[in-house]
């Protein structure tokens, strides 16, 4: 039988999930209410045994208030303008 993990995971986009919530006024119960998943799943998550998070990771930015790249790149997608050039 496989032991089970205490240790937060590493993952860095878990720990970014985790950082967000802190910042936002969701708990991780209410998050998981949101999405519509088990009360396990945010912990299955934090623990490494799951990454289903990823399948959620737009709602779980705009209920966090920040952004899928925030969540998986850990910065903000720069959106300086573009230009198009003529031929």
């Amino acid at each position: 039988m496989r032991k089970a993990k205490t240790e937060v995971t590493e993952d860095p986009v878990m720990l970014r999930i985790m950082k967000a919530l802190e910042e936002s006024d969701l708990t991780a119960k209410e998050l998981v209410a949101e999405l519509d998943l088990s009360k396990n799943a945010y912990d299955n998550w934090k623990f490494g045994h799951s990454k289903s998070y990823m399948m959620h990771l737009d709602r779980i930015a705009d209920l966090t208030n920040t952004s899928i790249d925030y969540l998986i790149r850990g910065k903000e997608m720069d959106t300086g303008a573009f230009t198009v050039q003529e031929k």
